[in-house]
């Protein structure tokens, strides 16, 4: 029996639903061919099931409206959802700000654009079952202009709603649109289990590289990969 991951919100209907990760493949995936000039000695990354599984792993929240990367007042650089949102739902979906001094330079992403930590504002409650955690995290393989900070959350006994900082990306002298229904934010629930580590060395056998490539393509998807199941 699958394990149940619980979204509630008081948007619900109303703004987009979280949504499965592998109904947000990107197009330019969807669109590129399995091998490069219809070479099969030639296959892209279309082929990895490893860098597929990522797409398809978790859950994803969508951006609930469109957001403008622009100059405040103070000519600061902000975030703001879009202008005629209710003033009552704004706390829900804004875009706030960490104090500066909560993040170290040396720990913040080399890839930003703004000295700023930003913050999304998130309007789902998230529950999962005791002893599940929910690892929140950029949407994976993808070219945003904002980069999540990653974080894990144990959602099983947490009650509020996580909210999700980030540091801007794209290009800081532009305005920019972030359009509604953008991925957000991917969502990996996992059980929390004690590991041990343990070292020891490894001998080739070339038996199992004989069999693990006995075929030009889809090795590890035949013979190695297994399916995993979110919906």
């Amino acid at each position: 029996m699958p394990h149940k991951i619980k979204f509630t919100s008081q948007f619900k209907g109303f703004l987009p639903d979280p949504v499965l990760a592998k109904h947000c493949i990107p197009e330019p995936y969807k669109k590129l061919p399995n091998f490069d000039n219809n070479e099969i000695d030639r296959p892209t990354v279309k082929k990895c099931m490893p860098f597929l599984d990522v797409y398809s792993t978790g859950y994803i929240l969508l951006t609930p409206v469109e957001y403008m990367f622009t100059y405040g007042e103070n000519e600061e650089k902000v975030i703001v959802p879009a202008l005629n949102i209710p003033q009552e739902i704004k706390p829900s979906v804004e875009v706030s700000t960490h104090n500066d001094y909560q993040v170290s330079d040396d720990i913040k992403s080399k890839n930003r654009t703004v000295e700023t930590v930003f913050k999304f504002a998130n309007h789902w409650h998230i529950k999962t079952p005791p002893g599940y955690s929910c690892l929140f995290t950029q949407p994976m393989n993808r070219n945003l202009p904002f980069e999540i900070i990653s974080g894990i959350v144990d959602t099983d006994v947490f009650p509020i709603n996580v909210l999700f900082p980030f540091y801007w990306t794209g290009d800081p002298d532009k305005d920019y649109i972030i359009p509604e229904k953008t991925p957000m934010v991917q969502i990996i629930p996992f059980k929390r289990e004690s590991w041990k580590k343990e070292i020891g060395e490894k001998t080739e056998d070339i038996r199992t590289w004989v069999s693990f490539f006995s075929r030009f393509v889809d090795n590890y998807k035949n013979k190695i990969w297994h399916k995993k199941d979110y919906s």
